[in-house]
């Protein structure tokens, strides 16, 4: 779609996928602030609480993919072995909100990782000790018998009693005495699964680990009765609570205007806004935002290298008039503006778009914008 004009087909992404590496473009300062908290997450062992807050399209869950993606190889990074990224959404069951939220956990950390870790301690510490550890850090005796005899024969049954569930003769099997069925339960089995891919990477020698559980989608909890988002950030507290090393938890709000912190204080509560080390809070773009942005979103997308203008297929003109044109609004807006733009645009020649010259020009731009403007504000209505 995009060759002629010198750019992949991808170029303009409005929400990061697994099949393409996330990438950063623009706003340095913003990077430099993450960077900081993973520099901290490294070399501090304390928890470390980070509340994220932009506009819709602002950019949270491409930071969260983007920083995945640079850490999620390496290996000795600072006082730790390595980094466990796990990034889910927000639990979208009010009922069941806590429920919702460990079941996501647990399947994006995968039950056959939570073994393996399991497996490696047991070798490590041996099976009395790893029982007797998870004992202390989940408070029951149940999750810590489920957890610290997890192997190949059990999983099935095991991931059966996590997720909530097991018949009698299932959980006669396994040693244990109920089902997992409230929020505490549910908090206590996280606690047991954060203790295992903390201490449990390596078959060969004690190590240190670092969770950084990313969540994202937090404002969805806005829109559940009281009664359901408080027991969930009960749970979440307890988590936090009982997870005091080891861990850095990232909340991603998105708010018309996320300098303001109420509703967010309203949902989290005042003990969770409490353990919140650090809020880093994606403002609203300028037009020198908004052009590195660009530039480097070209460069990093062409097909070849030969294009002499960095804003090609732009003029120097459509390329400030399109800038200026999305000053205020967000990454992801200027995405789409660019998209419709160039798809709007690819039946005409290589001629009429002057792109053997200087590029599209600010007239063909300028007759173009306000009917793809409209329909982008149509969609967001």
């Amino acid at each position: 779609m995009f060759e002629r004009f010198n750019l992949k087909d991808n170029s303009f992404p409005v929400t990061p996928n697994d099949q393409d590496k996330a990438q950063w473009f623009g706003f340095r300062p913003l990077k430099r602030e993450f960077e900081g908290v993973m520099q901290r997450s490294g070399d501090e062992q304390l928890r470390l609480c980070v509340l994220n807050r932009g506009r819709l399209g602002a950019g949270k869950t491409n930071a969260a993919h983007y920083f995945i993606t640079k850490y999620g190889e390496k290996q000795n990074i600072g006082k730790y072995l390595q980094f466990v990224f796990i990034i889910i959404e927000s639990p979208k069951q009010p009922q069941r909100a806590f429920v919702d939220f460990a079941t996501r956990l647990f399947n994006e950390v995968t039950f056959r990782r939570i073994l393996q870790a399991s497996q490696n301690l047991r070798t490590l510490r041996g099976p009395e000790r790893l029982f007797a550890d998870l004992l202390s850090v989940t408070g029951s005796e149940d999750i810590a018998t489920v957890l610290s005899n997890l192997d190949t024969p059990s999983l099935l049954p095991s991931k059966t009693f996590l997720l909530g569930g097991g018949t009698a003769r299932e959980l006669r099997e396994l040693g244990v005495a109920k089902r997992i069925i409230n929020e505490h339960e549910f908090a206590s089995a996280v606690i047991g699964t954060v203790h295992l891919l903390v201490h449990g990477q390596s078959d060969e020698k004690e190590t240190l680990s670092r969770v950084l559980l990313w969540v994202d989608e937090m404002e969805d909890l806005v829109y559940f009765p009281t009664r359901y988002y408080l027991p969930f950030t009960q749970a979440i507290r307890e988590v936090i609570d009982s997870t005091n090393e080891h861990l850095t938890l990232m909340l991603n709000f998105t708010f018309s205007e996320p300098e303001d912190l109420p509703a967010i204080e309203n949902v989290l509560g005042q003990a969770i806004m409490q353990r919140v080390n650090q809020h880093i809070v994606f403002h609203e773009p300028t037009v020198a935002d908004l052009r590195d942005y660009l530039i480097e979103l070209f460069k990093a997308n062409r097909r070849n290298g030969k294009m002499s203008s960095k804003t090609f297929p732009l003029s120097e003109g459509a390329f400030t008039l399109l800038i200026e044109s999305a000053v205020s609004k967000t990454p992801r807006f200027l995405n789409k503006l660019c998209d419709m733009l160039l798809r709007d645009l690819e039946h005409m020649s290589d001629d009429q778009l002057e792109l053997r010259k200087d590029g599209i020009s600010a007239a063909l731009v300028a007759d173009k914008l306000p009917h793809i403007l409209s329909l982008l504000e149509e969609a967001r209505g």
